[in-house]
């Protein structure tokens, strides 16, 4: 199996990469202050708060060549202190707009930037600037094969376990971690990394007619990934990245999973929450 690059870690790289070095380097504003950091922004001059929210990712190419389209926005926040009137935040919107304003860069497409949120916030005025992207990424793999017979909800339920533990839990051969599983015992610990995977089914369906048809059950299974505070959120994206190389478009054991995406939640607590939501559905043979 071949992966191109793309993915999110190298995605939110990208974006921040092209911030630091058109609107940082390029002399619009000094400070730019990303989620999750320790660092102290300025009190008395204007700042940015960059944030890159993913959205949703779409599988829009199948057969042995696989294409995913990951969305997202690129949230400039712009902070200036009070009593000084906005034409620099003004200013820094602009210069914003005009170098992510409808631009390719390699392989993030940004399109049309929007302003919005003018108001104060604490001792500060503040304009956001919202940019929305995708990116591509593309996989090359053999056919899929596997059944698609399971009845059994706690052997669907395990079977996704059992595939998490043996790739991501503290034994696992990708990565190791204390996984949390829905009501489990087990205590996190309190300053590592460490993942809640909680499992959830909906609509169940009949397709088909005949003796073709079939029971179609859709699901979820979130991956929390909880990262101490202050520690960035490089780790986060990069056990994303191997959960979801792990567990998109294939079959396995009678799960088949989906396109999974990832959503960012942000402070919780002590925690900084990454969320890789697991798309999967069983098929049952009636």
């Amino acid at each position: 199996m071949v992966v191109a690059s793309g993915l999110y870690e190298q995605m939110h790289n990208r974006i921040r990469t092209r911030f630091d070095a058109q609107v940082v380097d390029g002399g619009d504003v000094a400070r730019v202050v990303y989620p999750n950091e320790r660092e102290v922004p300025p009190s008395n001059s204007a700042w940015v708060e960059l944030q890159v929210e993913d959205t949703d990712t779409e599988q829009n190419a199948f057969g042995g060549s696989l294409q995913y389209r990951k969305r997202g926005n690129m949230r400039a926040i712009i902070r200036g202190p009070l009593g000084v009137g906005d034409a620099l935040s003004l200013r820094l919107l602009d210069a914003i707009r005009t170098k992510f304003n409808r631009v390719i860069d390699s392989t993030v497409f940004y399109g049309a930037t929007s302003a919005g949120g003018f108001r104060r916030n604490e001792q500060f005025w503040q304009i956001e600037s919202v940019t929305p992207f995708y990116s591509d990424d593309t996989e090359t793999r053999a056919a899929n094969v596997g059944a698609w017979s399971l009845v059994d909800r706690e052997a669907a339920f395990n079977s996704i376990r059992s595939r998490f533990d043996t790739l991501f839990g503290s034994s696992g051969s990708v990565s190791t971690n204390t996984v949390v599983y829905d009501n489990d015992p087990t205590d996190p610990p309190n300053d590592t990394q460490w993942v809640s995977l909680s499992i959830n089914t909906g609509l169940t369906e009949v397709v088909g007619a005949g003796s073709s048809a079939q029971a179609r059950t859709i699901g979820i299974a979130t991956a929390m990934i909880f990262t101490p505070l202050g520690m960035g959120t490089a780790s986060a994206l990069n056990l994303a990245d191997d959960i979801i190389g792990k567990f998109r478009s294939l079959t396995d054991n009678g799960v088949v999973y989906e396109t999974p995406y990832l959503l960012t939640v942000g402070n919780r607590g002590q925690w900084w929450q990454t969320n890789c939501n697991i798309r999967f559905r069983l098929e049952e043979v009636l």
